[in-house]
């Protein structure tokens, strides 16, 4: 093997050992967020009122939600994947649940799908 084809081999090596290692960091950033994102909401969790903004499919992903909600007057959004096709029949846009927040990061939210608040002649839709 010549020097030259030796060279551009090894470069090769190092600009593949160089994405791994980026794509690998950026793997277990994700992880280490999401996984402090769950600590935060059940360390921290207060909860307010959502609606349902939208509800969508993503071919080959599942379901999802987007709801809204505020916190001291300040609106935020969030979306989540439905996994109970019972819910998914049953969910409409503009219905209204609880939803838990962090008190100390208020875009970190969950839709609590269990916690439907019934319409009543005081709820706006």
């Amino acid at each position: 093997m010549t020097k030259k084809k030796k060279r551009l081999l090894d470069n090769e090596k190092f600009i593949a050992l160089v994405l791994g290692s980026i794509f690998l960091t950026i793997i277990i950033s994700v992880l280490i967020t999401t996984h402090n994102d769950k600590v935060d909401l059940s360390k921290n969790s207060k909860t307010t009122l959502g609606r349902i903004e939208k509800v969508y499919r993503i071919k080959s992903r599942g379901h999802f939600i987007n709801y809204s909600y505020k916190v001291n007057g300040v609106s935020f959004k969030g979306s989540q994947p439905i996994s109970n096709k019972l819910n998914l029949d049953t969910i409409k846009v503009g219905d209204r649940f609880n939803v838990e927040y962090s008190s100390q990061k208020h875009k970190n939210s969950k839709l609590i799908l269990e916690a439907r608040i019934k319409k009543t002649s005081g709820n706006k839709s």
